[in-house]
């Protein structure tokens, strides 16, 4: 992305699947919209424009990029997260972090679920990422995505295949 994709893309303001930060000061919230983007329909947080769509900019050293990578750490389990650093000039950047929808949901950054509602970042509630957290060991569990070691063609019932397809 370049800076006028940038200030197209803030334009349009905060929405669902788009954030917005001041500084690396406010890396947890911005992690914790990170994960709630995981938890939904994906999105972006931008880290160097206001909430009221300014673009700032902030300086990036190599401490703010070693906090960054222990901040992304903390997501559980590992998510892929895009990161950008996009220059404005006079040494400032803004920031980029995009996720598609997770495909390990529920995600937790710091022990804890996130989801997005509206322009807001809440945490999730406890039901929600039962049913969530159920739904993936469920599907990571079933015998039928198990390999099924030392079988053959042979140990495969033809009877009830038949019986089975018929029904």
């Amino acid at each position: 992305m370049d800076s006028e994709s940038l200030q197209e893309l803030v334009a349009g303001g905060e929405s669902d699947r788009l954030e917005f930060k001041r500084t690396t000061g406010e890396l947890r919230p911005a992690m914790e919209s990170l994960c709630a983007f995981l938890n939904g329909s994906g999105g972006e947080v931008l880290i160097g424009v206001s909430d009221s769509g300014r673009i700032l900019g902030q300086q990036v050293a190599d401490s703010t990029l070693r906090d960054i990578g222990q901040a992304l750490q903390r997501l559980e389990p590992p998510a892929t997260v895009e990161q950008q650093r996009i220059p404005l000039g006079n040494n400032l950047e803004v920031l980029r972090f995009a996720v598609e929808p997770g495909d390990s949901q529920p995600y937790m950054y710091d022990g804890r679920a996130w989801q997005r509602v509206g322009t807001t970042t809440q945490r999730m509630p406890t039901a929600d990422y039962e049913q969530r957290l159920l739904t993936r060991l469920h599907s990571q569990h079933r015998w039928e995505n198990r390999i099924a070691e030392g079988l053959t063609l042979a140990d495969l019932d033809t009877e009830e295949i038949v019986t089975t397809v018929k029904s």
